[in-house]
């Protein structure tokens, strides 16, 4: 009856190990997407003010719009490497579970 108390015991502790297993790269495959969502976001917006940047006449002065060039680019590696690092946490994520 001891053995069979103990058995249970552990049976118990592994059931609870691998829930907690679970939640967790479940956590991290959420939060992985979720960095994922919002770099693709900021890649979309880049794309898109770059595109209205060019559309507009008044702006003629070439200082004002490499400097509006200078920052989309900024922003667009910014939104890559956030795009990355929600690859990276999925990926890692993924081999946990």
């Amino acid at each position: 009856a001891i053995n069979f108390c103990y058995g249970k015991s552990i049976y118990i502790f592994f059931t609870s190990f691998q829930v907690e297993v679970f939640i967790m790269s479940f956590i991290l495959v959420s939060l992985g997407v979720f960095l994922c969502f919002f770099g693709l976001t900021g890649f979309a917006v880049v794309i898109y003010f770059g595109f209205q940047v060019r559309k507009q006449t008044k702006i003629n002065d070439k200082d004002s719009k490499k400097t509006t060039f200078e920052r989309l680019i900024i922003i667009n590696y910014l939104s890559i490497c956030l795009s990355a690092l929600g690859l990276i946490i999925i990926f890692l994520g993924m081999l946990l579970s």
